[in-house]
């Protein structure tokens, strides 16, 4: 299951040792955004959410190694519900299975199960609360930490975690030969002694996806969206990277060496489309046509006719894509690491934008005034309430707006909540902020295309803007014709104290009677702020 462990705990490993912050740029693997994980609520205190459903089996599970509770397939599968709150750790931080986040130094509990020869078995546990892992070993594994070490190598799984929340489900497969039934442990352990909780376990037959090469890609029909997940996928090819840059100059650049599915589309070109993709883990979503070759896939996704972004682990990300050609384009989701893997939603959409004519007055009252976002941008009223985006640790982030700046529609970037860690911010190298934007297509964008009366010599766009942004690694900017007129990009963080107005000359671009007018946001995988939100924009000119 995980392929090349070495390889990518070194490359992982090597990129956690640079002096830069979290998240202040491409990224070179997933470890230099691992957040410290949050301390958990205190021992006795009542679980504040999240219970498993009443109606699930909910066995005690073996404290002990030796005393693991027996269960049983029923058709086939299993689920269960059960708590590691409150129980016993046997081997203190012991246990590790290699794997990159072991060293589970929380309570555990385990069950004994017997699974059919001839299968591959996939094993599920979700959290409810709390920061939990699952490994398995076979039952005649001997109770002692080195034999268990030996033995779960290659069946744990403990997700890297970019937000310190936990709640993350993880997976691994069990693949069990021809033959007579075996007895597994199945563990599911705590990352702490506070950060255990409540849970569901699955076990269910398991069989490999077809799409798991380029020449295989499933078709993905425009305008629909497909669950699939990339555990056991496997990896094509080893040196895929779409062109990332490094965090820092003189830093490796890590390929994507997780497990990837391959998904076929029509496009026509000139048209613009939505790719939209949800992943439980920090993935790379790219889009290439020309063929199946590393080299052209790589070509291509690196800007020669295609595209690419980054998407943490719990966002929602809108790659918009306009292609050259026409015809057949392949659509990967793949990721950085062999550990990373997990379930996904991905889509692709028209991504229609209606001209505006000029003059034009938004209050974003009733409707988002024709406005089309991608990413983080959401539109509707301010009810914002800090949630998991907004914490980091013991501390919550994020000064929002009480209201609109007149009545409550707005704009913002995810609108009653802090934005994600979307880590597409790249602009802070040794200290010094350049706010460059190396890959505008997989920002939060906000459009809007406008119509400029053909008598104009000069033209004027106002909005008002709350700026709640975790400077210097968090920015903005807005693009007219896709070059760049404006940046919010501050040295330091200051706290806003209410709406101010903007505004930005558009004479410059007035060559061209259609203007394309993108609010781009950029956010880093290290802190979030309640985010940016406009409000009352306006275009006028004579």
């Amino acid at each position: 299951m995980r392929s090349g462990p070495v390889l990518s705990l070194t490359l992982l490993l090597l990129a956690s040792c640079s002096s830069e912050p979290a998240g202040a740029g491409p990224d070179a693997g997933p470890a230099p955004d691992l957040a410290p994980r949050p301390a958990g609520r205190e021992l006795g205190t009542p679980r504040p959410e999240g219970t498993p459903p009443a109606d699930l089996p909910a066995p005690k599970g073996g404290a002990t190694c030796a005393g693991a509770e027996p269960l049983a397939l029923a058709g086939g599968s299993l689920l269960i519900a059960g708590d590691t709150f409150g129980g016993t750790n046997e081997f203190g931080d012991a246990i590790r299975c290699d794997d990159l986040m072991g060293g589970w130094a929380g309570p555990q509990l385990y069950y004994r199960v017997a699974l059919p020869g001839g299968k591959t078995h996939k094993v599920t546990v979700t959290p409810k609360d709390g920061d939990l892992a699952l490994y398995a070993f076979p039952a005649g594994t001997s109770c002692d930490a080195a034999s268990l070490n030996a033995a779960c190598k290659g069946h744990s799984h403990d997700t890297p975690d970019l937000t310190g929340y936990g709640k993350r489900a993880e997976a691994i497969l069990l693949e069990i030969p021809a033959g007579p039934a075996q007895d597994w442990i199945l563990v599911v352990d705590s990352y702490s002694e506070l950060q255990a909780g409540a849970f569901t376990l699955a076990v269910e037959a398991w069989t490999k996806p077809g799409n798991t090469t380029c020449a295989n890609a499933a078709p993905l029909p425009l305008g629909t969206t497909v669950d699939a997940e990339t555990i056991g996928a496997g990896n094509e090819h080893g040196g895929i990277t779409c062109g990332e840059k490094p965090a820092k100059a003189g830093d490796p650049v890590t390929p994507f060496l997780g497990p990837q599915l391959y998904y076929q589309v029509g496009l026509v070109a000139g048209a613009a489309y939505r790719i939209q993709l949800k992943p439980s883990f920090d993935a790379r979503l790219y889009v290439f046509s020309g063929g199946c070759a590393e080299a052209s896939i790589q070509a291509s996704c690196a800007g020669g006719g295609g595209a690419h972004t980054k998407v943490s682990m719990g966002s929602a990300v809108d790659l918009v894509f306009t292609p050259a050609v026409s015809g057949s384009h392949t659509i990967a989701v793949d990721s950085t690491a062999p550990p990373l893997y997990g379930s996904f939603s991905l889509g692709v959409h028209p991504h229609n934008l209606a001209a505006l004519t000029a003059p034009l007055s938004l209050d974003f009252e009733a409707t988002g005034g024709g406005l089309v976002g991608s990413g983080d941008w959401e539109w509707g009223p301010i009810a914002f309430k800090p949630g998991p985006a907004c914490q980091t640790g013991s501390k919550t982030f994020g000064v929002a707006p009480p209201s609109g700046h007149s009545g409550k529609g707005v704009w913002g970037t995810v609108l009653n909540d802090c934005y994600n860690a979307l880590n597409n911010a790249s602009k802070v190298d040794d200290q010094n902020v350049i706010c460059t934007n190396q890959s505008p297509s997989d920002d939060s964008i906000l459009k809007l295309k406008v119509a400029i009366p053909a008598s104009w010599t000069s033209a004027t766009l106002s909005y008002w803007s709350w700026e709640d942004v975790n400077s210097p690694f968090d920015w903005a900017e807005i693009r007219v014709n896709n070059k760049v007129a404006y940046q919010l990009c501050e040295a330091k963080y200051v706290a806003p104290t209410g709406w101010v107005q903007r505004t930005l000359d558009l004479s410059p671009y007035l060559s061209s009677k259609t203007l394309e007018i993108g609010f781009h946001f950029m956010a880093s995988a290290f802190v979030n702020y309640a985010g940016w939100y406009l409000d009352d924009l306006a275009i006028t000119g004579s």
